[in-house]
């Protein structure tokens, strides 16, 4: 920032000119705060949900609060797996067609 300093006029009308002058303005950081307490699982926005037995259409009732749009499957050897079909028949639960029998995990997020 540039602070502009106009001329003085000193009694007896004696014009003294100011030179410009630039400010540096320095972000200093204050302490860091405490750490806060572990929040609840429900907070963390996502469920993870196993599916042991293989199944084509796996329905997971997650519990959250909105119909999650982030939806991940991984089989057993952690492969990402994509799906036919997602549907949500309530807001706690998302519907998953496979369309061939899948077994693995499902991050819903």
């Amino acid at each position: 920032m540039t602070v502009t300093s106009p001329n003085l006029t000193l009694p007896g009308k004696v014009r003294v000119p100011v030179p410009d002058s630039t400010v540096h303005l320095v972000p200093v950081a204050g302490p860091r705060g405490p750490i806060g307490p572990p929040g609840d699982a429900a907070a963390s926005l996502g469920y993870v949900h196993t599916q042991v037995s293989p199944a084509s259409l796996v329905q997971v009732n997650h519990g959250l609060l909105f119909r999650p749009g982030g939806v991940v499957a991984k089989d057993t050897e952690g492969r990402v797996i994509d799906w036919d079909t997602l549907s949500w028949p309530t807001v706690s639960i998302v519907e998953i067609d496979f369309g061939v029998p899948f077994s693995g995990t499902i991050t819903i997020s």
